[in-house]
């Protein structure tokens, strides 16, 4: 099952090296979910929900501005 890939049986090292993506591959969206799921698990579920409105708050905010940016720029 794809849970004993996170299971303990594994060394620290390789576990984040797979779930946060093999060589860069989808890095950004790997962290956020493996930092998420840990805020989750250790019981942290408000810092978990926090965590999961603010970066697509700020990932939002900051795509406007950068459509606003390039709109001004190219006016």
């Amino acid at each position: 099952p794809a849970h004993a890939l996170c299971g303990p049986a594994l060394p620290v090292a390789f576990r984040l090296g797979l779930m946060t993506g093999v060589l860069g591959g989808f890095t950004p969206l790997s962290a956020f979910s493996l930092e998420t799921l840990e805020l989750w698990q250790n019981g942290n579920a408000g810092a978990a929900a926090l965590n999961i409105a603010l970066n697509l708050l700020l990932s939002l905010a900051a795509c406007a501005l950068g459509l606003w940016l390039a709109r001004v720029a190219t006016a």
